[in-house]
């Protein structure tokens, strides 16, 4: 229930310095370029955790002739799914939400709310893949 107490998130001191760079950065008339080269850094250590899904797919993929239009459908269905938090975001800040009424919304009774109906999505593709099997 306590924001605060969750683990898995960038440690305070690194976030108020990444805060501060980001901050300079987009102050710059070279926005682009450093933008570039912070989503490549992002990535690079995004992928250490969506990797080990992800090559294992690629892999199984290029292994398995028959399956590759199904599995390239679902490749895709992952892929939209993984980014459309982000998105989602990005569309609320682009459109004027601020950052406290944001970390409002997600955090405190709401957090475990979140946390349930990120379960039931769970739930949900678990019993659909095994009801449905990989064919």
């Amino acid at each position: 229930g306590k924001t605060g107490k969750i683990f898995l998130k960038v440690p305070s001191g690194i976030q108020f310095k990444v805060i501060n760079f980001i901050e300079k950065v987009t102050k710059r008339k070279s926005f682009l370029v450093f933008s570039l080269f912070i989503g490549i850094i992002v990535s690079s250590i995004e992928f250490i955790c969506t990797g080990q899904i992800y090559l294992p797919a690629l892999s199984y993929m290029v292994g398995v002739k028959e399956l590759k239009i199904k599995a390239i459908f679902y490749l895709f269905i992952y892929n939209i799914l993984f980014i459309l938090p982000m998105i989602f975001v990005f569309f609320l800040f682009f459109f004027g939400i601020k950052v406290s009424s944001f970390e409002k919304a997600v955090s405190g009774k709401r957090m475990a709310v979140i946390k349930f109906l990120h379960f039931l999505v769970f739930l949900f593709f678990t019993i659909f893949f095994v009801i449905k099997g990989v064919e």
